[in-house]
């Protein structure tokens, strides 16, 4: 009904109301006598809509505010007085209840609602009232009567019964209500007047329990309440929510603590309520059932302290093979709540958890999946980290965990464990920073196993690793150039470049000593050309051979070969290009070496030129994520000179 949608919410002025129509409405709410006759003499509609579509919006909106005289008013004035009977109950206006009642309003009105909202908001005068008018207890099966339960209205419920209404409506859902809600006097109204305790199998004990309601509990057994009804449901409700006075009054009226497997203290465990936990293992719950399922519960929902309960309440820790260490190492994936898990791994290896489960299997997982804090924990109680050839190492650098890498090589895990297996499983997966590591701090082997470390970041197209493992004594043409095949069959460009200029004649000799390679070059019959050796300086990053060769570029290329000053056409070393159009900015760019970039620019290195995919020096700094080097050029592009040394 829409008289009903609109009864509980206050009447909204809508943008469809207009002019004097809108104004007798806020007339009329505001009991304006005066303002809503003038309004109706100039013509405003008495029968108005709300904004639920409701005719007669002014009388109504009067009768809810509980103006009598402007109701009179309007019902004198030809208003409709349908529905307005339940404006006036709902909101307690016994005077304006009277004066409808007087002018003929129907008590039984959409199906006596009047008694129902009376009743739901407590006004028991109006309720009174309109039973005296022959208002129907009955309406929507002893609706009345379940509204003053609930509500805890007990006088309106004496009220109610005095005039018939069915106790057992609804299979006693007043006192379902009642209980459910807590009102302990309402409930024991009901029950002295015969309310059925069983109903429902015990339902208003059940719904109290659950609720909390301890003083209702209590009536509801004094009045015999089975305690075991549906399999001592009551008992596993209060658990689960942490009603452990109430779990105290069942247990002390023999409620069964191990119905279903020891629910109640299973509930109590998964929603993490100490207290209860503590009470039930007092009282005898199986703390063990299911192979100490409850333990497993906690640990699983990241609970530390209710771990810890169990635990201290003599939980086993070894259960199903040390079960809740496995689980709470697997939970560290969740984020929010790592730092429970890591808590409860803790407290687990203290109370004496086998971490060697499966021959280290959970540090391997946690070496898998980057838990660093499980890792040092694991260290710190004894792991045996360097079982199955350091397989905890091999697994952190495969799956780029740095931190990990060096608290276990700290711990004197074989960084080059199986022909450097670290180096070569980081660089199958492109992490640098651990490739790095492995060089620089450990002494890994570049070239170990035929290369593989090269060829397989040439394959996944990780250059800075190409690059690094370079610099430290890779051979970029070991198998027969695989390195450089591996980057053609990916079609990755930048390391394709680089390994071609890498496989070159003497590219190895050069990297043993620049400089040394350098002065050689001016008594050999085939010379290296000196951009060649330019690119190669900007790889290895080898600045002094660089300064050396960009010098070339105020000389003539013969004078570079043999020391004589000859008239020759200038060779322009800083724009010269490979076969890819790459220049030697280009490289020091895809580097990020801004001292070198801006050399280059200095010498007179083209910062706008491109290469053969189409890309600038500033937009190949950029695409490598070197920030500063692509600003400086761009500065420089703009004529500004930004570097500072």
């Amino acid at each position: 009904m829409k008289i009903l949608q609109s009864l509980f919410l206050t009447f909204t002025i809508a943008p469809l109301f207009a002019g004097i129509d809108e104004d007798l409405i806020q007339a009329a709410k505001n009991g304006d006598i005066k303002t809503v006759t003038e309004l109706l003499e100039l013509g405003a509609d008495i029968h108005v809509q709300d904004w639920h579509g409701n005719d007669d919006a002014p009388i109504g909106m009067a009768a809810q505010y509980g103006h009598t005289e402007t109701v009179r008013l309007l019902l004198d004035r030809g208003a409709n007085i349908d529905h307005v009977l339940i404006f006036a109950s709902s909101h307690g206006h016994i005077d304006t209840v009277k004066l409808l009642l007087a002018r003929g309003a129907n008590v039984h009105d959409d199906n006596d609602s009047a008694l129902r909202y009376a009743t739901k908001n407590g006004h028991t005068d109006i309720v009174k009232l309109l039973l005296d008018r022959s208002a129907n207890v009955h309406a929507e099966d002893d609706f009345a009567l379940m509204w003053a339960a609930k509500n805890g209205h007990t006088d309106i419920a004496r009220l109610l019964l005095d005039r018939g209404a069915d106790i057992h409506a609804q299979n006693d859902k007043a006192l379902g209500w009642a209980a459910k809600k807590g009102q302990t006097d309402t409930v024991r109204l009901l029950l002295d007047r015969g309310a059925n305790v069983h109903a429902e199998d015990d339902g208003a004990l059940i719904l109290a329990a659950y609720k909390g309601h301890t003083d209702t509990v209590k009536l509801l057994l004094d009045h015999g309440a089975n305690v075991h009804a549906y399999n001592d449901s009551a008992l596993g409700w209060a658990a689960k929510n942490g009603h452990t006075d109430i779990v105290k009054i069942l247990l002390d009226q023999e409620a069964n603590i191990h119905a279903n497997d020891d629910e109640a203290l299973k509930l109590a465990a998964k929603y993490e309520n100490s207290e209860t936990v503590k009470v039930l293992i007092e009282k005898g719950a199986n703390l063990h059932v299911n192979d100490d399922e409850p333990l497993r519960i906690a640990a699983s929902n990241g609970y530390y302290e209710m771990v810890k309960t169990l635990l201290e309440c003599g939980a086993h820790v070894h259960t199903k093979n040390d079960i809740c260490l496995t689980i709470a190492v697997e939970k560290n994936y969740d984020l929010a709540k790592r730092g429970a898990y890591v808590k409860i791994v803790k407290l687990l290896l203290e109370y004496g958890a086998n971490l060697h489960v499966d021959d280290e299997a959970l540090l391997f997982e946690a070496c898998t999946k980057g838990y660093t804090e499980i890792v040092n924990l694991f260290i710190e109680y004894n792991a045996n980290f360097k079982i199955n050839n350091n397989l905890s190492l091999r697994l952190a650098a495969q799956n780029g965990h740095i931190h990990i890498v060096e608290t276990l090589i700290e711990h004197e895990a074989d960084a080059n464990v199986l022909d450097n297996a670290p180096l070569i499983l980081a660089a199958s997966r492109g992490h640098d920073d651990i490739i790095k590591l492995l060089l620089e701090k450990h002494h890994a082997h570049a070239s170990a196993q035929n290369d593989a470390a090269l060829i397989f970041s040439a394959q996944q197209g990780n250059l800075n690793s190409i690059i690094l493992l370079i610099k430290h004594g890779a051979h970029p043409n070991a198998q027969e150039n695989e390195a450089l095949n591996r980057a053609l069959e990916n079609k990755h460009y930048y390391i394709i470049a680089v390994l071609e200029l890498c496989c070159m004649r003497d590219f190895e000799e050069f990297r043993e000593d620049p400089l040394a390679f350098i002065e050689a070059q001016k008594n050999t019959e085939s010379p290296i050309p000196a951009q060649l050796m330019l690119f190669w300086s900007i790889i290895l990053n080898k600045e002094e051979a660089f300064d050396r060769l960009l010098n070339i570029s105020h000389k003539t290329e013969k004078d570079v070969h043999d020391k004589t000053e000859v008239e020759e056409e200038s060779y322009d070393i800083a724009n010269t290009i490979d076969k890819h159009h790459m220049t030697a900015l280009m490289y020091a760019a895809l580097f990020g070496n801004e001292r070198m970039c801006a050399k280059l620019v200095h010498a007179g290195a083209k910062i706008n030129l491109k290469n053969r995919w189409g890309e600038t020096a500033i937009q190949l700094a950029a695409g490598s994520g070197y920030w500063n080097t692509s600003s400086y050029l761009l500065m420089q592009l703009k004529g500004k000179n930004t570097f500072k040394e």
